[in-house]
């Protein structure tokens, strides 16, 4: 199988930018691993069900797999009581 590779959107990087190097620091690593399982995360409900997330300690990523071109787009970051009421994208 090949890797998928990771793009982030400048949104989802503005969010890492804010939070603790430490925690950003373990949210890069979780989502490198999506590289090789891109299914790892957990799939969304509702309105969001092409879009999968996965929890790294109190924060959330959330991510879209585009199969056509094995690349796995993070869309968002942040923490689980605001992520989902900002949307996907902000």
């Amino acid at each position: 199988m090949d890797s998928y590779k990771i793009r982030w959107s400048d949104y989802a990087l503005n969010n890492l930018s804010k939070t603790h190097p430490t925690d950003t620091m373990r949210i890069v690593k979780k989502v490198n691993l999506l590289k090789n399982n891109p299914n790892l995360g957990t799939k969304l409900r509702g309105g969001f069900k092409k879009y999968r997330r996965i929890r790294v300690g109190k924060y959330r990523v959330i991510y879209r797999k585009k199969e056509d071109v094995l690349t796995i787009l993070v869309l968002n970051v942040g923490k689980r009581e605001n992520i989902y009421k900002k949307g996907i994208s902000g």
